[in-house]
């Protein structure tokens, strides 16, 4: 039969580890996404960025790009990538690092940033960009002969490395977290199942210490808590039931001992006397007549 110890902290331990596993995966769908969220507000930061170096003079729109200021679109190990065409789909632009490919966009681009995950043209894991901007420096900035600002998409696309090892160093936490959490409810919840069933002990050791022939007056447990005091109440009114039940037993003994005593020393003088008379047959059948009656009173 399963114990009540096993079967309780089977139910807190296994509850205790089901909702620390839920909140240990949340957190780290919480924290996952934000580091994905941060990332994508770097990457239109930087779609911004390559805005604001855009220039238009008349319909003439140029692109005055430094690799000094953005060295990761130049340099060979893990590079990161951009192209920017006009609406059109022209190429003004593009990374040294695309060596002459396309970054094409996912859908339709709008004012709206857009983002995706989707493998960098070196084969890594990247994040992409895309947006459409509209040329703010316009020259002439003002007059009848200000050119409309032309309009141009830009695509970015960076390495999710970094991310997704910040995402595995955030999973890892979490889970260590919540193994180190349910170890830790696991000893308290055994501590206090122990200390919770030590009066059960008690109350089973007390039960087990009974004798029949040494009742006491009631059970000595110790101070039980409420859900076993009806028990032992129940102990003591069966022992006080046993002992008046062995009470009445020996009270009936005595009464029969009493009873008993009188006739038997009556069997006992008239047999001495028919052993001390004579040999005549009447005296003894006298005497086991006298044995008869009083054997049938």
């Amino acid at each position: 039969m399963r114990s009540i110890r096993s079967y309780l902290l089977t139910r807190l331990v296994g509850g205790a580890a089901l909702v620390l596993a839920g909140a240990g995966l949340a957190a780290y769908v919480a924290v996952a996404r934000a580091l994905e969220e941060q990332l994508d507000r770097n990457l239109s930061d930087r779609v911004q960025g390559l805005a604001s170096l855009l220039f238009q003079v008349g319909e003439h729109v140029e692109f005055e790009f430094s690799g000094e200021l953005m060295p990761e679109y130049e340099r060979e190990e893990q590079p990161a990538y951009f192209e920017l065409r006009f609406a059109d789909g022209r190429l003004l632009e593009r990374s040294e690092t695309l060596r002459g490919d396309d970054l094409a966009a996912r859908g339709p681009v709008g004012s709206e940033p857009i983002h995706w995950n989707a493998g960098l043209p070196d084969g890594r894991p990247g994040r992409f960009v895309a947006r459409q901007v509209v040329v703010h420096h316009v020259y002439p900035e003002e007059g009848p002969e200000r050119p409309p600002a032309a309009t141009l998409r830009v695509v970015l696309a960076h390495a999710r490395g970094p991310l997704l090892a910040a995402q595995r160093r955030v999973a890892w936490i979490c889970a260590l977290a919540s193994l180190i959490l349910a170890s830790l409810v696991a000893v308290l919840s055994w501590r206090a199942v122990d200390r919770s069933l030590e009066p059960t002990g008690r109350l089973a050791g007390a039960v087990a210490a009974l004798r029949p022939d040494a009742l006491p007056p009631t059970l000595d447990a110790g101070s039980l808590p409420l859900e076993l005091q009806p028990v032992a109440s129940k102990v003591d009114a069966l022992i006080s039931r046993v002992e008046s039940a062995l009470e009445r037993e020996r009270r009936t003994a005595a009464d029969i001992a009493h009873e008993l005593r009188t006739p038997i020393s009556e069997l006992v003088t008239t047999a001495e006397v028919a052993l001390r008379g004579d040999q005549d047959g009447v005296v003894s059948r006298d005497a086991l007549r006298a044995v008869r009656d009083i054997a049938w009173r």
